[in-house]
This record gives C-alpha cells, sequence and structure tokens, in this order.
C-alpha cells in the first residue's frame, strides 16, 4: 500500500496558478506592447515565405502553450516528491532471542606468557584470548556485544553493538600492557554493570583473566555483590581453557 507522508503538499500544485491570476503581468521596458515600426515589411516576408511570420489568430492567446504545460509537469512532480510516497508492507512480527554480552579482558603484562600452542607453535595467552573471542563474537550474529579492557585501570572500549567487524578490529589491535601492569579484576566488573544497568533482556558478563585482583579501588567481593544485587549473570574464565568455556556458551 503506498502512502504520503505529507499529503498537505499537494496544495502546492495550485500555486502556478494563484501567481498566473493574482500577480500582474510583467512589463517591458516600453510598456505592455512592443511598437514594431517595419510590420508592413514583416507582413510581405510572410505573404512570400508561405505565412511563416503571419500573426497568430487571437484564439491561440486562450490556450496554454506547452512551455507551460512543460513547466506545470515539473512543478507537479516535486510536489510529489516533496509529499514523501512510501510503500508500506504488511507489519513483520521479529523474534529477539539476543543477549547483551559484555565482554571483559585482562590486558596486564601477565598475558604476554607464551604457555599457549597454535598451528604447531608458541603463542602467549593474549594472542589465544584474541582468536578465541574473535571466533565467539562471530557466531553471535544476534547478540549485541560490548568489550572492556582492563589491567591497573579499566577502559570501555566498544560499548554494546552489533557491528562485530568494528569489535573484532578493536579487540586485533589491543596490546598487553596498555592499561597498566596490574589487575583490577573488581574496578573492570563495576564497569561492565554500569553499561549493562540500564539495558533489559537477557545480560551476561564474560571475564577472562590470568590473574588475582591486586589493584584498584572495588575489591572482587563487592563487585560480585553488585552483580548478584543486579541479577545479572556473571561467568570467570582462566586463560587456561577460554575454548571449552566458549563452545558451551554457542
Amino acid at each position: 500500500m503506498m502512502i504520503f507522508a505529507y499529503p498537505y503538499a499537494f496544495l502546492l500544485l495550485l500555486v502556478p496558478f494563484l501567481v498566473y491570476k493574482l500577480l500582474p503581468a510583467v512589463k517591458g521596458m516600453h510598456g505592455d506592447a512592443l511598437r514594431v515600426p517595419f510590420l508592413s515589411d514583416l507582413e510581405r516576408i510572410s505573404i512570400a515565405s508561405g505565412g511563416i511570420w503571419a500573426p497568430q489568430s487571437s484564439s491561440s492567446n486562450n490556450t496554454i502553450s506547452k512551455p507551460f504545460i512543460w513547466l506545470y509537469l515539473v512543478w507537479a512532480l516535486l510536489c510529489v516528491a516533496a509529499a514523501r510516497p512510501q510503500i508500506v508492507g504488511e507489519p513483520m512480527r521479529l523474534q529477539n532471542n539476543s543477549r547483551d554480552i559484555m565482554l571483559v579482558l585482562d590486558i596486564s603484562t601477565s598475558m604476554l606468557e607464551p604457555d599457549f600452542s597454535f598451528a604447531n607453535r608458541r603463542i602467549t595467552r593474549l594472542d589465544a584470548v584474541k582468536k578465541v573471542v574473535s571466533d565467539f563474537t562471530t557466531k553471535r550474529a544476534n547478540d549485541r556485544i560490548g568489550l572492556i579492557l582492563f589491567g591497573t585501570r579499566a577502559y570501555l572500549q566498544a560499548p554494546l553493538t552489533y557491528d562485530k567487524a568494528s569489535l573484532n578490529d578493536i579487540l586485533w589491535s589491543m596490546q598487553a600492557g596498555m592499561a597498566g601492569d596490574s589487575t583490577s579484576i573488581g574496578d573492570a566488573l563495576a564497569l561492565a554493570l554500569k553499561n549493562l544497568k540500564d539495558q533489559t533482556g537477557d545480560k551476561v558478563i564474560i571475564l577472562l583473566t590470568d590473574g588475582e585482583n591486586n589493584d584498584g579501588s572495588l575489591s572482587l567481593a563487592q563487585a560480585i555483590k553488585l552483580a548478584k544485587d543486579e541479577g545479572i549473570k556473571t561467568y570467570t574464565i582462566g586463560v587456561g581453557s577460554p575454548n571449552v568455556f566458549f563452545q558451551m556458551l554457542s
């Protein structure tokens, strides 16, 4: 079904006629009429040329000229465009089975330990986390995912978003030690809770770390209590076995 967002725009179709009726005709430099001193010569030329220069009959003055028709057609199309025609289909009911997931990743310098193996070569804990988390976010097509990185301080690197490509770009660009050398798990969880507090639906926090809370203004016990009070599920994952958890969650 086609509808018009601004149907009153069709009133503009009357503007050319109102202008023609209400405004006076434009006068030339010499008044309303143009005096032609050699009119008799034009008549003789008209006779010799077969009537090309013959004066128009008075009835032609009452007809609408072709230029006016074309200009009015353009004006009518502009009026239709201003009315914003829209095609509205039947409403579609969408199923919302998504979750809001906040990933909280440890990027302290201890994540540089090369105690993981991939493709027959040693990689650091951080590289292993990047690969596993990247695969996980790609599979969660219907979920909004945010990213918090923490060390001595916790920082929101990506708010909740469906844009997994941008999220993975941020994920692969992070480096260990960017947020400090120590581990402030309590502050990182508090920041995740702050960003999930006003969201509706199923909310989840996934914490990946290889250490214990040894810095920050909020203890781990206080952060856990806040998460419990808000009813937000919190999963703490040791970096030693992230693949197993992500396979279970997906």
